[in-house]
């Protein structure tokens, strides 16, 4: 162990993308801050303890994704939130279950999720800015079930995007697509053959 993080995190990740998660996260505390501190200052203390706890709101959600407890993944997952933000794709990464039992095999679940995502990113840059949504949400104990929400387009079909991934030999992957009001939800049932 490296502080907090296995050294897997540091051949993963790059000082520069380090360096520009936390001036990422420094920029978005330093903005609430400012706002509440407005707030305070025009003395409309209810916008403010209201602005405060959505604040509190939004850090849970993001901080929701630790819960999966495979650390490599999850450093991966909050730089790619990052960088999907910057290409201004919004996302909803979240998790409510530990899969650290897992543990042995989280590389396997890092190249799949890394596939995944960066077929779905590319697909993404082809839609207008108010259509670029991406949630992600990880649930499960034996099977990790890992749920995608994404925009319904013309002319993208988000199903053929699981067939194009290749998987690793030891992943199972189940797909069950459905439709709600303005999104395609897929459930993606992982099984990791050992």
């Amino acid at each position: 162990m490296v502080g907090c993080f296995d050294t897997e995190v540091f051949a993963i990740i790059k000082e520069q993308n380090f360096i520009q998660f936390l001036r990422v996260y420094k920029h978005d505390f330093l903005n609430h801050l400012q706002v509440i501190q407005g707030y305070l200052q025009l003395k409309k203390p209810e916008q403010a303890l209201r602005y405060v706890k959505e604040a509190i709101t939004e850090v849970e959600e993001h901080g929701s994704i630790m819960r999966l407890k495979l650390p490599t993944v999850t450093f991966w997952l909050m730089l790619k939130e990052l960088e999907l933000k910057e290409q201004g794709i919004n996302t909803n990464f979240t998790s409510n279950t530990d899969f650290s039992a897992s543990r042995e095999q989280e590389e396997t679940i890092l190249t799949f999720l890394q596939s995944i995502i960066e077929k779905i990113e590319r697909k993404m840059g082809r839609l207008p800015y108010d259509k670029r949504k991406l949630g992600l949400s990880f649930t499960g104990q034996d099977i990790l079930k890992l749920i995608l929400t994404l925009p319904k387009e013309s002319g993208i079909n988000w199903g053929n995007t699981f067939k194009e991934v290749t998987y690793p030999k030891s992943l199972k992957l189940t797909v069950n697509g459905s439709e709600q009001e303005d999104n395609h939800v897929y459930q993606l049932e992982i099984r990791l053959v050992k």
